[in-house]
């Protein structure tokens, strides 16, 4: 059993108080024994960034799960010396960065790049990664260096509309006010409602492959706290 969580984007009490609401103690345990899932970007544009990632650390430690968005792969270049674009948001995530001591920098990277790019669950029937998975990407004999680059990064959301694969695909990344359901046939779940512009973090309470039983339940978010996103205006 389940939750899939979208992006955070630094909400890191929207993501607190959505784990009281699906029922996750104050331990971050479930007593049925659920496991959290989370799609990527915890960084950017929100006000708890630091605070994001810590908190993620400490939710994998616990057995739960957290995949790796776009941003945290601009993190990891960064933190390993390289030249990162500053817009989106990171260019305020490296000034809190900078405040931290560099054992905690480099605890962080070795974090980072522990993080996997997709999950598969039940046998692969469901496909979790932050971005997007074109169908062809799935066969065993597909290029894994662009499988990897179409998970964290995606092509435009065309790729979701013209999906015909067989795994259900979880992604985050594209923000809408609602989950939406895209594919021919039914099975990509968008399910970043993006928190950070005021919308609300949304988790899918997941108990089976069939996602006709698929449950959805959010936590509208406490401000607007990005205002770069025209839906949310």
């Amino acid at each position: 059993m389940f939750d899939i969580i979208g992006d955070v984007h630094g909400c890191a009490r929207e993501t607190m108080l959505l784990l009281r609401q699906l029922g996750y103690n104050g331990n971050n345990i479930h007593p049925d024994g659920r496991k959290l899932v989370f799609v990527g970007d915890y960084i950017d544009r929100g006000p708890y960034p630091i605070a994001t990632l810590e908190f993620m650390m400490e939710l994998t430690e616990l057995g739960h799960y957290a995949l790796l968005g776009n941003h945290e792969a601009y993190m990891v270049k960064w933190l390993e010396g390289g030249k990162v674009s500053m817009g989106g948001g990171f260019d305020q995530t490296v000034i809190e960065l900078e405040k931290e001591p560099l054992v905690w920098r480099e605890r962080l990277l070795q974090w980072l790049q522990a993080r996997p790019t997709m999950l598969s669950l039940f046998d692969g029937k469901v496909r979790i990664v932050h971005a997007a998975m074109p169908a062809k990407y799935l066969a065993s004999d597909a290029n894994a260096k662009k499988r990897e680059q179409h998970a964290i990064h995606g092509p435009d959301e065309s790729w979701a509309e013209n999906y015909d694969g067989e795994p259900t695909i979880v992604v985050g990344h594209k923000s809408g006010k609602d989950v939406r359901i895209k594919g021919t046939g039914g099975k990509v779940v968008m399910i970043d409602t993006g928190c950070v512009y005021g919308g609300k973090l949304t988790a899918a309470r997941v108990d089976s492959p069939d996602l006709t039983t698929w449950r959805f339940e959010s936590y509208t978010a406490l401000h607007v706290y990005n205002e770069d996103h025209p839906e949310y205006r």
